[in-house]
């Protein structure tokens, strides 16, 4: 059985038993850069730069829009609030085993 298969099966059935047992699962994303970007005053290349994030810097997402075909997402920050391009961002489940 191919691993992407196992974890899939795995998955519906733990749905499944939550559904029947009556309660919904909760996991809490976090989101984090994955490499240096800029942290910028609006949702363009040429926005001024707030701050340079570092990888792995925590983010909170509060907004997001399409900025000539790519999202952009309004963030804040340990260092302030601005924007960053979404290929630059990284999310993870925390309260769960699985992993994107």
């Amino acid at each position: 059985m191919p691993p992407l298969f196992g974890r899939l099966l795995a998955l519906g059935a733990i749905l499944t038993g939550t559904i029947l047992a009556g309660c919904a699962p909760t996991a809490t994303a976090q989101f984090f850069t994955n490499q240096n970007v800029a942290l910028r005053s609006g949702q363009g290349e040429d926005a001024s730069v707030v701050a340079w994030l570092p990888p792995s810097t925590p983010l909170v997402p509060a907004g997001q829009v399409d900025s000539h075909g790519r999202a952009a997402w309004k963030v804040e920050t340990p260092m302030g609030t601005g924007w960053v391009y979404s290929n630059f961002i990284d999310m993870r489940l925390a309260d769960s085993d699985l992993q994107p």
